[in-house]
C-alpha cells in the first residue's frame, strides 16, 4: 500500500481464519434474528492486510498480486 510514493505496508496477506466462509456463515446466522441478508448485498469477512491509518484527501494505491491495483481517497469532510 502506497501513499504519496511512500510504502505504508508491504506484506503478503491472507484471511485471519484461513477460510473466510466460516465468518460469513456466523454473520448470516446472527442477522437471521434482525433484518437478515438481502439479495445483492456485499458481505466482507475481514481485511487481508490489516488496518493502517492514512492521510485524508490523498490517494492511496494498493496492488494485489494476480488481481491488479486499486486506488481510494478518504475524504476529511
Amino acid at each position: 500500500m502506497r501513499q504519496k510514493g511512500h510504502v505504508l505496508v508491504d506484506r503478503i496477506g491472507g484471511h485471519a481464519l484461513s477460510d473466510p466462509f466460516l465468518p460469513a456463515v456466523v454473520l448470516a446466522n446472527m442477522l437471521r434474528h434482525q433484518e437478515g441478508l438481502k439479495q445483492g448485498q456485499i458481505l466482507a469477512t475481514g481485511s487481508f492486510s490489516g488496518f493502517f491509518q492514512v492521510a485524508a484527501d490523498v490517494p492511496v494505491t494498493v496492488e494485489f498480486n494476480g488481481f491488479g491495483t486499486a486506488e481510494a481517497t478518504f475524504s476529511s469532510n
